[in-house]
């Protein structure tokens, strides 16, 4: 693979705490969020741009629920911290979004504690990374799964054709 270069301001970040002992915890309860920065030339670059629309934010949280469906925290689960059973995106199991455009730009945070995602879509279509923790990249890379670790983040185009139904496939 080529080189990696941040050529733009423009990144998607996160926000967290980070309490001695409490950090685990306070993200599983939803005190974690994502920041959006877009400099002047990011719209020059030609991404999907409108959020909500063609431009998504995707927070992918593994989380262990108990009986009753409330988040739990377990002790010595992980050297990381607890590692969930059901996914969720931006806070809902079985999320789904409805595409009304040709490509979408997905930007995607593993906020899970300890889970490592392998992302892929499900009938193994190709998508572009445009960029990652770093910022947008220099030139799109294509790719079928994207390995993501906890708190790793990544931004991709995925492109449809009208009456497409995909769905994600996330691996452990």
């Amino acid at each position: 693979m080529p080189p990696l270069a941040r050529t733009h301001l423009s990144a998607t970040l996160w926000y967290h705490p980070h309490p001695h002992g409490e950090m685990e915890e306070q993200v599983l309860k939803g005190f974690a969020g994502l920041v959006l920065v877009d400099d002047e030339d990011s719209a020059a670059t030609g991404l999907p741009h409108e959020y909500g629309v063609d431009d998504v934010p995707l927070v992918l949280q593994h989380k262990l629920r108990d009986r009753d469906g409330r988040i739990i925290r377990t002790e010595g689960d992980n050297a990381l911290g607890t590692v969930g059973r059901t996914l969720l995106a931006d806070g809902l199991a079985g999320a789904e979004f409805a595409v009304t455009t040709t490509e979408v730009r997905l930007r995607l945070l593993n906020g899970s504690a300890a889970r490592f995602l392998d992302l892929r879509l499900a009938d193994d279509r190709p998508f572009l990374l445009v960029g990652t923790d770093g910022g947008l990249l220099e030139s799109p890379v294509e790719l079928t799964r994207l390995p993501l670790s906890p708190g790793e983040r990544a931004e991709v185009v995925v492109r449809f054709a009208a009456g497409d139904r995909v769905m994600r496939s996330c691996g452990r």
